[in-house]
């Protein structure tokens, strides 16, 4: 795996033009809205989910035989889940990224914090974690 899009970050604090408009980035690892121009903090969790989806089942979470497939793919759905392509996948770990790669944003970890305290409470062994972060 290759992670090459860190010159496309911005910080809070600039334009939220910048924000919005053009679509920059690895379609693979893009959130749905992103391809409406639109994106937030969540994006970036959905993003990172992505790459953990990837790390933990050896596969990415959606392909396609070119750029257009893999597009309509992403925003056509959700993956497999990674114990279906993967039963080693922890349940915990996968509930943590099923999460962070719903296509609503609203459904998403809300902040990065989220998801540093499920993946935290997770590698302590904590049982209640998920209750708390994925809301059942």
């Amino acid at each position: 795996m290759w992670v090459a899009d860190f010159g496309l970050a911005v910080t809070p604090e600039e334009s939220t033009n910048a924000r919005r408009g053009g679509m920059a980035g690895t379609p693979r690892y893009m959130a749905p809205e992103q391809f409406e121009g639109l994106f937030d903090e969540r994006s970036d969790l959905y993003s990172l989910g992505l790459t953990l989806y990837e790390l933990s089942t050896l596969t990415p979470a959606f392909d396609g035989k070119d750029r257009q497939q893999l597009v309509e793919r992403i925003l056509a759905g959700r993956p497999a889940t990674p114990r279906k392509v993967n039963p080693q996948v922890p349940r915990g770990l996968e509930r943590i990224i099923v999460k962070a790669i719903q296509p609503r944003p609203a459904d998403r970890y809300q902040s990065a914090d989220e998801l540093i305290a499920a993946l935290k409470d997770y590698l302590s062994g904590r049982d209640s974690f998920w209750r708390r972060w994925i809301g059942k």
